[in-house]
């Protein structure tokens, strides 16, 4: 996360950006990102069930975007297998120049790394058809019983 991008990496990820339904347009990409609500909007794009976006608050004060951004390392980078570190945060709040996209490029690969193997999602619905399936043997069984 730390290493700059060369001209192409960030033409290729401002591609990326452009390509995702925001809520507001990218003008100045250090400011539009600082207080988090558009890289959960990212996130939401691909992964909808994953981010409540009414948790995240358009925000102007420094303490407001902290909370976005921590909110998201706790709530939804953890998911991703993805954290940014305390101290970028802070640089990305202050809209500290070349600081938003190296993450935003990390973010990219979690998440298509993430969309080429959904082994999670696998198991969570292996889980919830086992649950389904327990439930009925004992849905059954107490039928037997009743006769």
């Amino acid at each position: 996360m730390d290493r700059e991008l060369n001209e192409e990496e960030l033409q290729a990820l401002y591609a990326w950006i452009d390509g995702i339904s925001l809520s507001r347009p990218k003008r100045h990409i250090t400011r539009d990102f600082s207080d988090g609500v558009m890289a959960a909007e990212v996130v939401k794009h691909f992964f909808p069930k994953l981010v409540d976006l009414h948790n995240y608050i358009p925000a102007n004060s420094t303490p407001q975007k902290l909370s976005n951004w921590n909110l998201l390392n706790r709530k939804v980078f953890s998911k991703l297998n993805f954290h940014v570190p305390e101290d970028t945060v802070k640089r990305i709040v202050l809209s500290t120049a070349g600081v938003i996209e190296p993450v935003l490029g990390a973010l990219r690969e979690k998440i298509e790394k993430k969309l080429e193997h959904p082994t999670e999602n696998i198991l969570v619905y292996t889980d919830i058809l086992t649950f389904t399936s327990i439930r009925q043997d004992r849905l059954e069984n107490a039928n037997t019983f009743r006769e």
